[in-house]
């Protein structure tokens, strides 16, 4: 590991900007919205411009100094609130954002080590230790806080060979501790789908939730090798959340759900349900990110959104119960949107009612995806019920970002409204919502 002292940068403010968050209508005449929003605060957004260099896909904000402030992680470095001076926590990649040519391929990697990135206190002192995934294939990494000590952090693993798109940190036992959700290399081509926890003080222990002795499906294939995957193991689509209101967290993927149950009944009961095929038959491997979870028509159980990773679409499927049966209906929220390839559940307009969050992945796959020279769009959905039925209002709030891998939403600055950061190959940002100030800006 290199110990070379840490250097500090203090990364200039490339763009503050006010944003109006300006609303255009989907499903519904604008009379029909416009008699909705009048009891609704509409929220104001100021971008800015934390780091306009590619370092990270993926975002996360925690107090890593202890100084009472919410830090930015990106998985390379952090930037310390309020006025964001970047650190390292390893080495920092250069890392490729441009269109990909088959005459004069980059030498640079496409991709950033930052996949995803979480906090989680690993070594229990009290301080936020790093997680990061790079692309598939390799070892999550996570990184001992030094507390103030000069230097790279101290770097560890947690599994040795992660897979999945989305990978989550999530509370699957309701035991208050949280653990790594992805899939898992078990053997040559065999994936499981695995949760990681802190077993120990800088230990870890993997259970394998999902088998493919439960469920298998092959691909979809990269290179010559035949992949055989647990559901949720392998690629794009995966979600939590509690489908069947039995209090356990269900784990929703793309070929269908895991019931949850208690961590002494492994692996968990798979209910297949095509949602990848409902939402594209042509290319079924090509969809979703992170699965939402909650109950979008506020009938009483939950529901689920999801995305297109590459191509276009946005749909939530609709809980029924048909013959004692669970089933889903698919509803399209939008056609338009392509390569939404992060989206996150959050209050943006402070109403108490969830809302989500997302856009178009810049240069996904380097302009080689449908839709790639569309406008970054970054957008909030609003649910709401009129008439009997569940309608959206698209609010879009910036075409100049769009998204990465994972959106993070939290009240960065404790003034009661939800934030937003992003961070992708045009840079990271972070999106203030409400007019309280975060430092001098």
């Amino acid at each position: 590991m290199n110990l070379r002292p840490l250097i500090f940068y203090f990364t200039p403010l490339f763009c503050i900007v006010l944003i109006n968050c300006k609303s255009t209508s989907l499903e519904q005449p604008a009379t029909d919205f416009a008699n909705h929003q009048s009891t609704l605060t509409t929220p104001s957004f100021t971008k800015l411009c934390i780091d306009s260099v590619f370092r990270s896909e993926a975002v996360v904000s925690a107090d890593i100094n202890q100084d009472g402030l919410q830090d930015i992680v990106v998985g390379d470095v952090w930037y310390a609130a309020p006025q964001w001076q970047m650190h390292e926590i390893r080495t920092p990649g250069i890392y490729y954002n441009k269109i990909y040519s088959d005459d004069s391929p980059s030498t640079l990697p496409y991709y950033s080590n930052s996949f995803g990135v979480y906090t989680v206190d690993v070594n229990q002192d009290g301080w936020p230790d790093v997680l990061t995934f790079p692309t598939m294939g390799q070892p999550i990494y996570w990184y001992e806080n030094p507390k103030h000590k000069s230097g790279h952090w101290k770097e560890d693993i947690v599994v040795d060979d992660y897979h999945g798109e989305s990978p989550l940190l999530v509370d699957l036992f309701g035991t208050g501790q949280y653990g790594v959700l992805c899939g898992v290399n078990d053997v040559d081509s065999l994936y499981q789908l695995a949760y990681s926890t802190v077993a120990a003080a800088g230990t870890w222990e993997t259970l394998i939730v999902g088998s493919t002795s439960t469920y298998a499906f092959k691909g979809p294939f990269w290179g010559k090798r035949i992949k055989q995957a647990a559901a949720g193991a392998f690629a794009h689509g995966l979600g939590t959340g509690d489908l069947n209101g039995d209090g356990f967290q269900d784990i929703i993927t793309r070929n269908g759900w895991y019931e949850g149950a208690s961590s002494s009944s492994l692996p968990l009961k798979f209910n297949a349900v095509p949602f990848d095929t409902m939402a594209s038959a042509p290319s079924p491997n090509l969809q979703f990110a992170q699965m939402i979870v909650y109950d979008v028509d506020q009938d009483g159980d939950n529901d689920i959104i999801g995305s297109s990773a590459h191509q276009y679409g946005i749909w939530w499927f609709e809980q029924i119960i048909k013959s004692g049966e669970i089933e889903f209906i698919k509803h399209v929220i939008l056609d338009d949107v392509s390569q939404a390839h992060a989206i996150a559940l959050g209050d943006m307009n402070n109403n108490g009612i969830p809302d989500f969050v997302t856009g178009k992945r810049y240069l996904a796959h380097n302009g080689r995806d449908p839709g790639w020279d569309d406008a970054v769009d970054l957008v909030w959905m609003e649910a709401y019920q009129k008439g009997g039925e569940t309608h959206f209002h698209q609010h879009k709030f910036d075409q100049a970002v769009g998204v990465g891998t994972q959106i993070h939403i939290k009240d960065i600055n404790n003034d009661g409204w939800d934030d937003l950061l992003i961070s992708n190959k045009k840079g990271t940002f972070l999106f203030k919502n409400g007019d309280k100030k975060i430092g001098s800006w």
